[in-house]
């Protein structure tokens, strides 16, 4: 168990009523290192390159975790 941290940027014109998202998915840009993990609380962040390279389960897309373009799309049920 731990923390999973993803550092990016999130483009508000995407949410309705300007973009076509209704606010329970988005899109992060991520860049290089993105992807950090704190294993104990208080302990330290550290970048992890584990979610490179893979796919999402969920069906129908079963998209990249994070594409070639540095996109990564969140379900925000899963933000804290």
């Amino acid at each position: 168990m731990g923390l999973l941290r993803v550092k990016g940027a999130i483009d508000t014109g995407q949410f309705w009523p300007k973009g076509t998202s209704d606010a329970d998915t988005a899109v992060i840009l991520v860049g290089v290192d993105a992807f950090q993990f704190q294993a104990t609380p208080g302990g330290a962040f550290r970048t992890t390159h584990a979610f490179e390279g893979t796919t999402g389960s969920e069906p129908p897309t079963n998209r990249r975790t994070a594409n070639d373009t540095g996109r990564t799309d969140c379900e925000l049920r899963d933000l804290r």
